[in-house]
């Protein structure tokens, strides 16, 4: 059973937003979710439009966040130590999670047939060993860093 409710013109901070407070009970458990949002004139086939497609939203980013912490990236508190490091670190590793899912599911599971019917760590390991086999020209430039100016 779900129940929805909201409220409007609710001050936060100095901007005027709505909340919207879904209630859900199933034989397991009871939830209630909150959300903030900008829509205004809520109706209440409108309020459960956004409840129930804000919910799916989280749920994608909850199941993402779940794969880099347990699954794919080691997401752990181990790399808590230094602040600025571990920024670095978590932003290099969602670049590279980007970077896969356009590579997995952006290009070769729709044009390979042989990718389709490959797990996600079956087409890493033939990607990784792509990335062995082909060898980097001899005239690359040198690395480096490039630094910017934050001023």
């Amino acid at each position: 059973m779900r129940d929805f409710r909201w409220v409007q013109n609710v001050m936060l901070g100095e901007h005027q937003t709505q909340v919207i407070l879904l209630g859900e009970i199933t034989t397991e458990a009871a939830t209630l979710y909150a959300y903030i949002t900008n829509f205004e004139k809520l109706t209440p086939q409108r309020v459960a439009a956004v409840a129930m497609q804000a919910g799916r939203e989280r749920h994608l980013i909850e199941d993402a966040f779940n794969t880099q912490k347990n699954n794919g990236i080691g997401l752990e508190h181990v790399f808590c130590a230094n602040a600025t490091a571990s920024k670095n670190y978590y932003t290099m590793m969602q670049v590279a999670q980007v970077i896969w899912i356009l590579t997995c599911r952006g290009c070769l599971l729709r044009l390979y047939d042989w990718a389709r019917r490959a797990t996600e760590q079956g087409l890493a390991r033939a990607v990784w060993e792509g990335l062995r086999a082909c060898r980097l020209p001899a005239d690359l430039p040198p690395l480096g860093q490039i630094r910017f100016n934050s001023a």
